[in-house]
């Protein structure tokens, strides 16, 4: 159920927020509006979960969508709580998100004509890369800053130097926007990244962490190959970490089913 999913969802955004608020409340010298707002967040978990244990239990469920750019509100008993994320600018991120988890389990394609969230900002262009190609007589490989995507002599090499360029552009732009969240603050959990595909708009969702922060991007090769993203999360973690080891990762196309054949 819908309502189900939104409310799961909000209770563990509000969950992390209100822990994210009691270890700076913690970390601050005066910490009393913290603790303050975090107490606050913790008093409307308590009710986000008394809605979601009456969806549970089978109680009767109204869902009323928001008018003028307020969330939707749910009715689920006698409780009435509002889908709405304790971070304004990530309401559209967790709109999405519910979005994309209910229709995983339901058939509800049909039900979008027009994307659900008008107002959600479109993904960026990628970024430009710069790869270097190497050749020898058991096939080819594209660098670009420490990783190395190898493919066998039976690549076609056309569709291999399209490949190569689509997959380090969207690592790049992931770098960026990871790099910049950081800068304004934002925790990344690397155990918990996420793509998910959009339901009814363009491009991707990226979760970062536990309390419902997510980038949009348009990321179809990493999207589309759970394993190779998950062995780009090293070098993911050490580009934005700007360190200056040397990280390296060589990647061979025949292990992630990346192989262009002649």
């Amino acid at each position: 159920m819908f309502a189900n999913s939104a409310l799961e969802a909000l209770v563990e955004v509000y969950y992390a927020e209100a822990d994210l608020a009691l270890r700076e409340a913690e970390d601050e010298e005066d910490g009393k509006d913290r603790r303050s707002w975090a107490l606050s967040v913790e008093s409307y978990t308590q009710l986000l979960l008394a809605a979601r244990n009456s969806v549970t239990a089978g109680e009767v469920v109204r869902l009323f969508s928001g008018v003028g750019g307020e969330a939707a509100m749910v009715v689920a008993g006698e409780h009435r709580v509002m889908l709405s994320h304790p971070r304004g600018d990530q309401q559209a991120a967790y709109e999405q998100q519910v979005l994309n988890t209910f229709c995983r389990s339901a058939d509800c394609e049909d039900l979008l004509p027009t994307p659900l969230v008008t107002d959600a900002p479109a993904p960026p262009p990628p970024v430009p890369v710069q790869i270097q190609w190497s050749f020898n007589q058991d096939g080819m490989n594209c660098q670009y800053q420490g990783i190395s995507l190898v493919f066998t002599r039976h690549n076609e090499p056309r569709r291999a130097r399209s490949l190569c360029e689509q997959l380090y552009s969207e690592l790049a732009s992931l770098a960026e926007e990871l790099r910049w969240k950081i800068w304004r603050g934002v925790s990344i959990e690397w155990a918990r990244l996420d793509i998910q595909r959009r339901i009814g708009q363009t491009g991707h969702s990226v979760r970062l962490n536990s309390a419902g922060d997510v980038l949009l991007l348009r990321l179809p090769v990493l999207a589309a190959n759970g394993p190779l993203f998950k062995a780009t999360q090293g070098w993911l973690r050490n580009t934005v970490a700007d360190t200056e080891d040397g990280f390296q990762l060589t990647l061979k196309a025949a292990d992630y089913r990346l192989e262009v054949a002649l």
